[in-house]
């Protein structure tokens, strides 16, 4: 079993001047306590050698600091975001307050809140390393870096909540964002603590369906394999491995979506190793949120149909039934040879603790997500619980974000679901392999099979038989 780890003491060896708190490594997001460490020391680290600096916490003014230097966007983005975390704030505030009002006073209900604190200025940049070098070690090297950065502020967080009888659901990583658990009556108390720019709440999480939607035309591509481009070219981010695809989903029907791993097409050649490196689930396991290895599975679920889309392959026989050599291209991915970690989430503080572990412990190259919010949020660029500002940071630290247009429909001017919107992610849409208006409602599917098009949707409007939206042209 594969537990994500920061490696804290790794990541410090060697550093003889810096005097490090010794603890042992922690699952990413739950940090230990009492080891919170003078909040006027900051622990720099460059090259695999570390060292302390006094006063560097403070968050750092764009408009006020005229010297040269990293550039903190980060720390620039939440500035300029600040009437749009007060307005959300004061929302959230409101909706707490009525939970508490309708709440028995000797039983308060308690509800999940992302706090969001202050940005602690970070280049997430520096996670793209340069030509022949360790990104693995350099990685970790910035993980630790970046949780001394986070830790004052996370921690002090941290105790409040506890001393008013919550608890801490996460501590983010990419964004500098605590979920916490507390009483609604709290909120209002908790939005004027130090370091508190603003407050969101989760939505929980469904996959982006593909049934009875009109497409659009457009232009198919051919799988990447067919091309030369199948993935098994190697990534410097990823030190020289197979290129590594993330696979985020949500929880699927009935709370299961697991990726099933004896799925054949996943076979690296016709031998038992899989290019499967671990399938996550992403969620809150005591103390806190984490991705534990067990969301393999043995049925067809959304997962695994979207997996294989992007990195089935069959060319090397791995079916003793497709024998002939145009199927199996034809039912092979588009990067047959590559490889992929497989997430399945429930809500944006599970998908934000996915994208955490894809970026900072996983050293992931591209990104998928066919998911969206349960309800609303259509081309909204705020927030979102703070998955904008982790897809922001994994958009800086080298890493794609795709996004599945979604099948939804919307009447104009929005016709596609978030987080397609953002400007660090990729919406991606399609045809089937005729480039013609397509239906699935007429297609006999085989979610098991391996698929080599790809039919998802453009625009997302439904079917004319449904008088809530209207036709494609």
């Amino acid at each position: 079993m594969r537990f994500s780890t920061v490696f804290t003491l790794v990541a410090f060896a060697g550093c003889a001047d810096a005097q490090v708190p010794e603890v042992e490594a922690a699952p990413l997001g739950a940090e230990q306590p009492g080891t919170l460490p003078d909040e006027s020391i900051t622990i720099v680290c460059s090259d695999g050698v570390c060292k302390q600096v006094e006063t560097v916490h403070e968050v750092v003014d764009p408009g006020q600091d005229d010297s040269p230097g990293p550039h903190y966007r980060n720390v620039e983005l939440q500035t300029e975001r600040k009437s749009e975390f007060s307005d959300l704030t004061r929302e959230i505030i409101g909706f707490a307050g009525e939970r508490c009002d309708l709440a028995r006073t000797d039983e308060e209900e308690e509800i999940q809140v992302a706090v969001h604190l202050k940005e602690q200025p970070f280049d997430f940049t520096r996670y793209r390393g340069g030509v022949g070098e360790d990104i693995d070690a350099r990685r970790a090297t910035l993980n630790a870096e970046r949780r001394a950065h986070l830790r004052p502020s996370q921690s002090a967080t941290e105790s409040r909540v506890v001393d008013h009888g919550g608890i801490v659901v996460y501590r983010r990583f990419l964004s500098n964002i605590v979920d916490v658990r507390l009483s609604s009556c709290l909120v209002a108390d908790l939005a004027t603590w130090p370091d508190v720019v603003g407050l969101s709440i989760p939505r929980d999480l469904q996959p982006s369906g593909v049934d009875g939607v009109a497409r659009r035309q457009g232009v198919n591509l051919p799988p990447y394999g067919i091309s030369g481009l199948d993935g098994s070219n190697g990534s410097l981010r990823s030190g020289g491995a197979r290129i590594r695809y993330g696979v985020i989903e949500a929880p699927g029907t009935g709370g299961t979506n697991n990726l099933n791993t004896s799925h054949l097409s996943f076979k690296d050649g016709t031998g038992s190793a899989l290019r499967i490196v671990d399938t996550d689930r992403c969620d809150f396991f005591f103390p806190s949120n984490q991705c534990i290895n067990t969301a393999n599975g043995t049925v067809a679920t959304h997962g695994t149909t979207v997996t294989s889309i992007l990195l089935s392959d069959l060319a090397d026989g791995q079916d003793p039934g497709v024998s002939n050599t145009t199927d199996r291209h034809k039912r092979s991915g588009i990067v047959p040879e590559a490889t992929v970690h497989y997430y399945r989430t429930s809500d944006e503080t599970s998908l934000a603790t996915a994208i955490d572990e894809a970026v900072a412990n996983d050293g992931i190259d591209i990104i998928n997500m066919s998911l969206s919010p349960g309800s609303g949020g259509f081309c909204d660029n705020g927030t979102q619980n703070g998955v904008r500002e982790a897809i922001e940071a994994a958009t800086d630290a080298g890493v794609l974000s795709v996004v599945a247009g979604g099948n939804s429909g919307l009447l104009p001017p929005c016709n596609i679901n978030n987080y397609d919107t953002f400007p660090d992610t990729l919406a991606v849409g399609g045809t089937d392999d005729a480039d013609s208006l397509f239906d699935l409602e007429s297609v006999e599917r085989n979610s098991q099979a391996s698929f080599g098009s790809i039919s998802v949707t453009l625009r997302g409007w439904r079917s004319c038989a449904d008088q809530n939206y209207r036709c494609s042209n």
